[in-house]
């Protein structure tokens, strides 16, 4: 992005280390900011974090779900296909640890699965406002992927926890590494009756990922002990002005992306932070001395692709 201004603002990069100091409020919310998506990835162990929606699926709970995929189960499925079967799994697993999973007739032939491309963004659709709306989307054309077979279901894992959960394929280790769940999140939304009973967006709170839930006002998290990985942000969404009352540092937020026809007045003020894109500007409307902008590089901040 290009940066614009009123006055001339000094711009300083710099490798120095910055403590993380309060931020404008974006809004009463329980997050600093808006992230682009949640990714998953695999541990050393090639675990990934996953996180519990707490949701107890039956006939009658649709799901809308924004995703990529990173890394696939022989190239064509996202998340995990078992010996011997062909279920598409989204959300859980068929090893000992698993909760509910979306999945489809077993009896499917291979050349039959919906052919994902890694790092590109897709969209299912599972009884999600129709009970007969099963398909997967790619949103840059609006093409239909695959339509899931009429037979395609919530099914039950083989565990005591039986509530869906994200980011989670095999990771109770009874399959390889290469079967494991890694991609990216931008939004997920479930509904039951087609009523929304949660709506999932990526956040950002003190440089640790979470996906909000914007109906029952919650922050869900990784769950404790599903991976030693921590959940990577994209970049942090500003979409609202901000004018600086005080000396900032953002660095926390990683990287910016400061959405078109948003303003930040650094307003005679210190900003730091990582490095930001988009068609916003950073100006200085103060009258008094200029504001300073720091990109710094801190090591504790892992910069997204």
């Amino acid at each position: 992005m290009s940066f614009k201004s009123l006055k001339t603002v000094p711009f300083v990069a710099t490798m120095m280390l910055c403590a993380a100091a309060a931020m404008p409020s974006f809004g009463a919310k329980p997050y600093d900011a808006e992230v682009e998506y949640l990714e998953a990835p695999l541990d050393a162990s090639g675990k990934t974090p996953y996180i519990d929606t707490g949701l107890y699926p039956g006939d009658d709970m649709g799901a809308h779900i924004r995703f990529m995929p990173l890394r696939t189960a022989d190239s064509t499925l996202c998340g995990v296909q078992t010996t011997g079967n062909n279920k598409w799994y989204f959300g859980g697993t068929s090893g000992s640890n698993g909760s509910f999973y979306l999945s489809w007739v077993t009896t499917q032939a291979n050349s039959d699965r919906p052919a994902l491309a890694t790092g590109s963004i897709y969209e299912v659709f599972f009884n999600h406002m129709n009970d007969r709306d099963r398909r997967i989307v790619n949103p840059s054309n609006n093409t239909v992927v695959k339509s899931l077979p009429i037979t395609s279901t919530w099914t039950q894992g083989n565990g005591a926890l039986q509530t869906i959960w994200l980011y989670h394929f095999n990771n109770a280790g009874s399959r390889p590494t290469s079967y494991y769940g890694n991609y990216r999140i931008y939004s997920a939304q479930f509904t039951q009756d087609s009523s929304v009973v949660m709506d999932l967006i990526p956040v950002i709170k003190d440089g640790v990922g979470y996906m909000y839930d914007t109906v029952n006002d919650q922050l869900l998290g990784k769950v404790e002990g599903s991976s030693s990985a921590e959940f990577v942000c994209g970049r942090s969404i500003i979409e609202a002005n901000v004018t600086l009352n005080a000396d900032t540092d953002w660095t926390h937020l990683g990287q910016l992306l400061i959405s078109s026809g948003v303003t930040i007045d650094l307003n005679g003020h210190t900003l730091k932070i990582v490095g930001a894109d988009g068609e916003g500007t950073i100006t200085d409307n103060s009258l008094g001395n200029p504001g300073l902008l720091r990109v710094t590089a801190p090591s504790s901040v892992a910069t997204p692709v």
